[in-house]
């Protein structure tokens, strides 16, 4: 009986592991209106299914960025399978900084164990000096 009861408890266990959702942190990003500086966050989605896709940047005092923009294939929070988009922090007037959040969950029944593979670049575009540095997200790895 006791080995039946701990068949079924791991049984159980494994089903929660396909929860069809993940997150990850973008543990930096900016803007800066006068030097041209913005953030792009790239994303693609290597599994068989649609997934919904959400992206939210906080600024440095904790509040979230509204300038946010979906571009390539992200179009109403979903992006198709094996689809590529990014989201766009702009370079807005003024200065700010902070870190994101991508979430990412299945439509339907589907359930995949990770979802997305993310990397994140800001760019500084002016006319003295044009400049990008990388962000990896998850460590390069899928989540």
């Amino acid at each position: 009986m006791k080995s039946f009861l701990a068949t079924l408890t791991l049984m159980i266990l494994t089903l929660d592991a396909y929860a069809g959702s993940g997150k990850a942190i973008v543990p930096n990003w900016g803007y800066n209106g006068t030097y041209l500086t913005h953030t792009q966050v790239f994303i693609s989605n290597p599994t068989t299914h649609t997934l919904n896709v959400y992206f939210t940047a906080y600024k440095s005092d904790g509040s979230v960025l509204s300038t946010v923009t979906e571009e390539g294939q992200i179009l109403n929070n979903t992006l198709a399978a094996g689809k590529s988009g990014y989201f766009a922090i702009p370079a807005s007037p003024g200065s700010n900084f902070g870190y994101a959040e991508i979430t990412w969950s299945n439509q339907g029944s589907d359930e995949d164990l990770v979802g997305l593979i993310a990397h994140a670049v800001v760019y500084k575009d002016d006319s003295v000096l044009n400049l990008a540095y990388s962000i990896p997200i998850n460590n390069g790895q899928p989540f």
